[in-house]
């Protein structure tokens, strides 16, 4: 999250092109992000979302976020060499979109799921 209350969320372009015209078409965005070892989970929506360019600056944190999540699959049990394939990603392929959450709900299975945090 961002200073101004924004969040600004890095992906590929080529494997989300139906999501990045739909953003692009005026549609809502929902993201839902989970902690591998133990699913825990919430999800961010918002009415609207911006794409922007991804940059350099966005490659360490890329690069660090997939490596806590190859760790965490290796954790749970996936071996190393596939793990790395689901953190792979292709810095040429990077594309951004930055928006305001307007509300985030629980997603962690169990009781309380799909429940609104309210502040």
């Amino acid at each position: 999250m961002r200073a101004d209350g924004t969040m600004r969320v890095v992906l590929s372009r080529a494997a989300n092109t139906k999501a990045l015209d739909a953003i692009r078409d005026g549609s809502a965005v929902s993201v839902t992000f989970t902690a591998a070892p133990d699913h825990r989970a919430f999800q961010v929506k918002a009415t609207r979302a911006t794409i922007c360019e991804a940059s350099s600056d966005d490659e360490p944190e890329m690069t660090r976020q997939c490596a806590v999540f190859r760790d965490g699959l290796v954790e749970i049990g996936f071996s190393p060499a596939l793990a790395a394939g689901f953190s792979a990603f292709d810095a040429t392929q990077l594309q951004a979109i930055e928006f305001r959450p307007e509300r985030v709900f629980t997603q962690t299975p169990g009781p309380g799921a799909g429940a609104e945090f309210v502040s």
